[in-house]
């Protein structure tokens, strides 16, 4: 099983190879994964496309954002997909567009919508590449103007017109934009905002969240047939920058697309409801690209839609915890904190900890008794603490944590 939920491939398939060569390190799984879904979408860009309405081509492009702790591998899972594309020959490294760094989004559309001294236009696509995302898009009206821009180049079937003063008017038709980038939390509440979270912009992009591994590797493990297998994934990656065309459903997978539309359910959080919006056009791009995964026989299978629909899902239960954290509060906050801490001190009512050393823990981040004493009453009233029983001679007053470990 490959993470968020994917099946390995039998025989397998390029993303069964692609985790194969990352090989075991302190990077998350769900990082590799992701920027390896991204680097199939990378190499093709517009030149494979699905056609849900008439005479409208979607392309699988995606906008794929590693949500993690500082020093938990996203920069090291996007430079190992990089390191894919590096190796690819001088004509499919020009297919790819990759650039890495800083741009602001006029100068993303001034790019985009250039042209030779012939007249000829450059490429209407690129990999926009931001591993550390507040460096890139910066804060407050600078970082506005930038989460708008992406937001309305991310469908990319149309024709964008921008006049400044510096670039005058500029035409991109059909942009088509693959961004991979990477923050933590907090950052992330800096540069894009609580708003653009909470709205249309977080419904566009794959956030995948991480922790910290718990096992340690002192040196990445990789298999002995890595240089065989890397070999292959950049032959594959440079097959699929040469093929176009229009990709096809099966019977049965539209068959299977239909029920499952039709039968998904609503999201009980209203919170959710853009993402649930978009989360169809999510899954054909990505049923799109693990069907290019599996073969480049251009025809999403039903195996190809079941993996998309788990991936689609994996993202959005991971939303709510995101949606969560924009809406947090410092007294929020500290209530996340109180319930960590009880958490790691108690067990299911098995130990307790004294209220001496809650307060002592509390007061080192601010919190005096009469707010500590407002905190644990609202814990005890959501049932997830409760007062440990006293027995003689054992001091103060103690606390069980009840809730979920």
């Amino acid at each position: 099983m490959l993470p968020c939920g994917l099946d390995e491939g039998q025989p397998w398939t390029f993303l069964d190879w692609y985790m194969h060569a990352a090989g075991q390190s302190m990077v998350p799984d769900q990082f590799h994964l992701w920027m390896g879904i991204q680097l199939i979408s990378v190499c093709v860009q517009d030149r494979v496309v699905y056609e849900k309405f008439k005479g409208s081509k979607m392309s699988p492009n995606l906008y794929v954002m590693l949500i993690g702790p500082s020093g938990t591998g996203k920069g090291r899972a996007i430079s190992v997909a990089q390191n894919v594309i590096r190796k690819l020959p001088p004509d499919d490294l020009l297919r790819v567009q990759m650039y890495r760094g800083k741009l602001t989004p006029q100068a993303l559309i001034s790019r985009l919508g250039a042209k030779d001294k012939d007249g000829n236009p450059a490429p209407n696509y690129i990999w926009f590449i931001t591993p550390e995302l507040a460096m890139a898009v910066g804060s407050n009206n600078k970082a506005d103007d930038f989460v708008k821009h992406m937001t309305e180049l991310y469908e990319g079937d149309c024709e964008f017109i921008d006049t400044t003063r510096m670039y005058g008017e500029v035409s991109v038709q059909d942009p088509c934009i693959n961004w991979s980038s990477g923050s933590t939390r907090e950052w992330l509440l800096e540069s894009v905002g609580k708003q653009d979270i909470l709205s249309g912009f977080f419904a566009r992009v794959c956030a995948v969240p991480a922790a910290r591994k718990v096992t340690r590797y002192p040196d990445p493990e990789y298999p002995p047939d890595w240089d065989t297998v890397h070999a292959y994934l950049v032959q594959y990656a440079s097959a699929l920058c040469n093929i176009t065309g229009t990709i096809t459903m099966s019977d049965a997978a539209k068959a299977h697309h239909v029920a499952w539309y039709m039968k998904r359910p609503e999201p009980e959080d209203e919170m959710l409801q853009a993402f649930f919006a978009r989360s169809d056009d999510l899954v054909l791009k990505l049923a799109s690209l693990l069907a290019l995964a599996d073969n480049l026989g251009m025809v999403i299978e039903v195996r190809h839609l079941v993996g998309a629909i788990r991936l689609s899902n994996w993202v959005m239960n991971g939303l709510p915890e995101m949606l969560e954290y924009a809406h947090r509060t410092p007294e929020t906050e500290m209530l996340q904190w109180l319930s960590t801490y009880l958490k790691g001190h108690c067990s299911n009512g098995t130990r307790s900890v004294s209220h001496t050393a809650v307060l002592k823990a509390a007061s080192n981040r601010g919190a005096n008794s009469e707010r500590l004493r407002d905190l644990m009453k609202t814990l005890i009233e959501r049932q997830d603490v409760a007062m440990a029983p006293m027995k003689k001679g054992s001091g103060g007053k103690r606390y069980q944590w009840l809730g979920e470990e």
